[in-house]
């Protein structure tokens, strides 16, 4: 794909999609444009597509064969993600799909399959890994010598989305809607070779079908060291939120609070604090994206990646007994 402006058609325009939408309108992001976009609620369709100045399809299957898009982003919930992506990839037309992106590593597995067969690229929408803070925090991880320990923690305040507890359409509780983040983000930085499940547990507070609370005790693999426990708490029950995630080494730690915008670094010369302002993370990818499309850089955030991921929300349920 080598146009000058490559025509994306958007299918989910809810409270994450419309951030997509914005930036691709707005011009965020050279050499992309939004032509289609789609979404289940149709009065509310029609009054987004007007905003930003694209065509509203009367259909999800009308946006992605419509011969004014080139390629497809799309935002809806993970139990729906493997049947539209096979239906993108017969259209033959890369895709970035919102993470998490799909309720099992099963489906990851078919799905990347099925884009390698086809031909098709596929990027998973791990937005977090373009956040200028988590890159940061990787640059310290650096510093701290060998990884000893960490904690990485989300909780996201409950919003009272009713879709987000039905397991046909989100696929899973918070484990694999929010915790998705914190587990990529630990081996995107540590680059672990394996990460095993201890123990894990999981609560239901708010929600009536799913769990909207998880821990876990993981234990990672690193090359020429000894494994590495530590832990992983999501949730949304409550009002507030809080996403801080540590790393304990040898030499020091560092820890970033998503929330306070800072990373502090603990070494022998004392603790160091620096505000890290946050940046549209969904530029940063969608940056990437363009790029990889054009053949001028690699699939930012690849399916087999992914794959990792949701093999250990796999472990993480079968451990909790929830699956």
């Amino acid at each position: 794909m080598t146009g000058a402006v490559i025509r994306v058609g958007l299918a989910g325009l809810g409270r994450h999609g419309s951030r997509y939408a914005r930036h691709i309108a707005d011009g965020d992001v050279p050499g992309l444009a939004l032509t289609t976009v789609w979404r289940r609620d149709a009065a509310a369709l029609g009054e987004q597509a007007r905003a930003w100045r694209a065509r509203a399809a009367p259909s999800l299957e009308a946006l992605i064969e419509s011969p004014e898009v080139d390629a497809v982003i799309t935002v809806l919930p993970a139990a729906l993600n493997p049947t539209v992506g096979a239906r993108i990839c017969a259209a033959g037309k890369p895709m970035l799909i919102e993470k998490p992106l799909a309720p099992g590593a099963a489906d990851v597995e078919q799905l990347a399959r099925t884009s390698a067969a086809a031909g098709v690229m596929l990027t998973v929408g791990q937005t977090l890994r373009f956040d200028p803070l988590i890159a940061a925090l990787r640059d310290a991880y650096a510093d701290i010598g060998r990884l000893r320990g960490f904690c990485f923690e989300q909780r996201l305040e409950n919003r009272g989305l009713a879709w987000e507890d039905r397991a046909a359409e989100a696929g899973g509780g918070v484990t694999l809607q929010s915790a998705v983040h914190a587990l990529d983000t630990l081996l995107f930085i540590t680059a672990a070779a394996d990460a095993e499940v201890v123990a894990a547990g999981m609560s239901r507070i708010n929600y009536r079908e799913l769990e909207d609370e998880v821990s876990a005790l993981l234990r990672l693999r690193l090359d020429d060291q000894p494994p590495v426990l530590g832990s992983v708490h999501g949730s949304k029950t409550g009002r507030t939120r809080r996403t801080c995630f540590t790393l304990y080494g040898s030499d020091g730690e560092a820890q970033a609070d998503l929330v306070a915008r800072t990373l502090t670094q603990h070494g022998p010369a004392g603790p160091r604090i620096t505000d890290i302002p946050a940046a549209p993370s969904i530029v940063g990818l969608l940056g990437a994206w363009r790029a990889a499309l054009t053949g001028a850089a690699p699939n930012p955030v690849p399916p087999d990646q992914a794959l990792r991921t949701h093999r250990l929300i796999d472990a993480l349920y079968r451990a909790a007994g929830s699956r």
